[in-house]
């Protein structure tokens, strides 16, 4: 709930008030009442630390590509994560590829230098920046922080200071892949020249040593046993002289190292290909798993974690962790929310969750917990779309075929298609499924299937469908929107006017038909499809993934998160958290869930929307509320929303962190209904602030920041 107490004019409570606030505010990840829900867990883990009692673990792709959910930590061995809240101004901060913590200092590296900074565990933090490339590799030795860049070379700073420097004097190839502290020297590799550089006086000078002529790129290293071992694009090297001289590639590893770690006498190597071991006394690698390739590796008193990484084809399963060298494995992922959902579907008292790569998830609690479905139903890949039929029956698009459950899923069969379906949806007494050569329509819930491409032309790869008023409504990505009023026996062309031909989803209010495209926004029609108009007023990205409506209100996810439109689509506001991507969204008697691009469900209470646009249009104003700020961060100009439940005198001001009034927004009589006010904090300096509305006996104060 949005913090909302009454404020006294006593400027020490005031002081003491806004210290309580900050530090609370901090430790939330509410991001303006939407919620993290607790999985579904997995994701790409690019970086596992330990701390005494305490764990980090990031999530996150290769640094400089992809995107991730930010960075988890656990204080009890890796049962439960919790994501650790800092200030997000893009999408990229939340990529995250490396951690460092020395007592109660923490620091972790993301994109474009990003390296956020932490002297209380977490609880406050500084944004710096080691120049302008992605962070490659970050370490501490107690008093100076050490960054790696990709492209850039290495910088430095003091712990207490953020007064970044280069530190590359010697340092002839400035790409770096990774940085390793080993006593008191510090070792980076490169792309390109096959080479590891060494320093022995905290950056100030680098040695360069040449491995064979074979290697030309360099991505990890480790010392272990007086050998310093590497890994490069054609598998792993070690000199016993600390690079004077190289022997290998070691027999058994092959392609690049992502991680290396040290558990007892064994060394470990991973990468995309799985996990490999070889006893440090020396000898050849020999396989460990291949079931799941590896991003990172941690070894400590409670076994060997590994931090998985997605392919081409899949996604990182997230934490796993072996108490027995690799022999099983277990998940350690409770809280680690870092994966793609790829559909949500709400039935009965359950929400299913499909995540990719072939996970199967169901939460009665609201996301407070998510259960895997039964081994069958998770064994297919490419799950892709979830839906209901008539007679309570569940469909799961697979690869090659559909899964299906008559008990809310608890149990599964598979049904073998022929075709991959990649969406599928039930009208009257049929089964749809569309594929990338046109529709197909099953009468005996999936078990036979026929064609029904009559009337469709062009690219037929059939991405959505749905139905208002006795027509059914067919996108395809690449040639428009099709109709039909026979239930799919012939289809009629209805694409005049669309931004783009990309479709991916649609919505109904009323007669008034939406469609979300892939890079043309939103496009809505009032004659039934006949004729469509963009209608992107107020949206920050026309890249759109899902759409859905419910009580007047239209919310559409895309690669910038959600947005809403009480209007008919006519103009839209952004509600998302931070700026990621929305695959899915799904709604609920009570709430709204968003699927999202590595970083799992969230979940925001429809009660929270306070407008309640009805179908005579008249507006209801049931509550009091303000809003967070939008954008936050913001540099200089923010816009603060807020609702009326009734009229009166309404004061909106700004507090410093001390309790000063900086800025007084509103000072006079209002009439019940919906206000926007705009904050321009050109002359602040950067820093928190808190905004408070009062009226009446409502008073509510939220945190903004300014970041010049």
């Amino acid at each position: 709930m949005p913090l909302s107490i009454p404020l006294q004019n006593t400027k020490g409570f005031m002081k003491i008030f806004y210290l309580v606030t900050f530090l609370a505010l901090f430790n939330s990840i509410q991001y303006s009442q939407w919620v993290q829900t607790n999985g579904p867990s997995g994701g790409d883990v690019s970086a596992i630390v330990s701390s005494g009692l305490e764990m980090y673990a990031s999530t996150g792709q290769i640094a400089g590509f992809g995107y991730g959910s930010g960075v988890y930590k656990s204080t009890d061995n890796g049962l439960t994560w919790k994501s650790i809240d800092y200030p997000v101004v893009n999408r990229e901060d939340k990529n995250v590829s490396s951690v460092t913590v020395s007592g109660d200092f923490i620091a972790f590296g993301a994109q474009k230098g990003l390296v956020m900074i932490s002297h209380d565990k977490g609880i406050t933090w500084t944004r710096t920046f080691a120049g302008s490339e992605a962070i490659t590799g970050l370490v501490t030795d107690g008093t100076n922080l050490f960054a790696a860049t990709n492209g850039s070379g290495v910088y430095a700073t003091p712990l207490i200071s953020t007064s970044w420097a280069k530190v590359n004097t010697g340092l002839t190839n400035k790409k770096i892949t990774s940085l390793q502290l080993a006593g008191t020297t510090l070792y980076v590799t490169v792309l390109g020249g096959g080479q590891i550089f060494s320093s022995t006086n905290n950056g100030a000078n680098w040695t360069a040593s040449l491995l064979p002529s074979a290697v030309f790129n360099t991505y990890n290293s480790i010392l272990a046993n007086n050998k310093l071992y590497v890994g490069t694009q054609n598998g792993v090297y070690y000199s016993p002289d600390n690079g004077a001289t190289w022997v290998g590639p070691i027999s058994g590893f092959s392609y690049s190292s992502n991680a290396f770690a040290i558990s007892g006498t064994t060394l470990f190597a991973g990468n995309s290909s799985g996990l490999y071991s070889m006893p440090l006394s020396g000898g050849n690698f020999t396989t460990v798993t291949t079931q799941f390739g590896v991003l990172s590796l941690l070894a400590d008193p409670s076994g060997l974690w590994t931090g998985t990484q997605g392919t081409f084809a899949s996604y990182g399963k997230g934490l796993l962790l072996s108490t027995n060298n690799g022999v099983s494995w277990s998940q350690a992922n409770s809280g680690l929310a870092g994966s793609t959902i790829q559909t949500l579907f709400p039935f009965g008292d359950k929400i299913f969750a499909v995540k990719n790569p072939t996970g199967l998830y169901s939460s009665t609690d609201k996301g407070a917990t998510w259960i895997l479905s039964d081994a069958r139903a998770s064994s297919y890949d490419a799950l892709v779309q979830l839906v209901a039929e008539k007679n309570g029956k569940l469909f799961v698009a697979a690869n090659n075929g559909i899964i299906t459950s008559s008990d809310t899923g608890k149990t599964w069969d598979f049904l073998t298609t022929g075709f991959t379906p990649q969406a599928l949806f039930v009208y009257g007494s049929k089964l749809f499924a569309g594929e990338q050569g046109g529709v197909r329509i099953s009468t005996d819930d999936g078990v036979s299937w026929a064609q029904a491409n009559n009337g469709l032309t062009g690219y037929l790869s059939a991405n959505c469908f749905a139905s208002n008023n006795g027509k059914l409504f067919l996108g395809l990505y690449g040639d428009g929107v099709y109709t039909s009023i026979d239930s799919g026996t012939t289809w009629t062309e209805a694409s005049t006017g669309l931004s783009s031909r990309r479709i991916r989803s649609f919505a109904f209010i009323g007669n008034l038909a939406l469609v979300g495209t892939d890079g043309g926004g939103v496009n809505k029609s009032t004659d039934a499809g006949l004729t469509w108009t963009a209608s992107n007023a107020g949206l920050s990205s026309e890249n759109i993934w899902s759409l859905t409506s419910t009580g007047g209100k239209v919310f559409v996810g895309s690669n910038d998160g959600v947005h809403i439109s009480y209007d008919s689509a006519a103009t839209w506001q952004k509600t998302s958290p931070w700026p990621m991507i929305s695959n899915t969204l799904c709604v609920t008697a009570t709430d709204i869930y968003d699927g999202t691009y590595y970083a799992g469900v969230w979940r925001k209470s429809l009660s929270e929307f306070v407008t309640d646009v009805k179908e005579n249009s008249q507006i209801s104003f049931k509550s009091f509320s303000v809003e967070q700020n939008y954008p936050n961060p913001f540099n200089p100009v923010t816009t603060i929303s807020f609702s009326l439940a009734n009229s009166g005198f309404v004061n909106l001001s700004v507090f410093n962190m001390i309790g000063e009034e900086v800025a007084t927004l509103v000072n006079k009589n209002y009439q019940t209904g919906n206000y926007t006010v705009e904050f321009n904090a050109n002359d602040l300096p950067s820093g928190i602030y808190l905004y408070r509305l009062s009226a009446g006996n409502f008073v509510s104060t939220k945190k903004m920041i300014l970041m010049k």
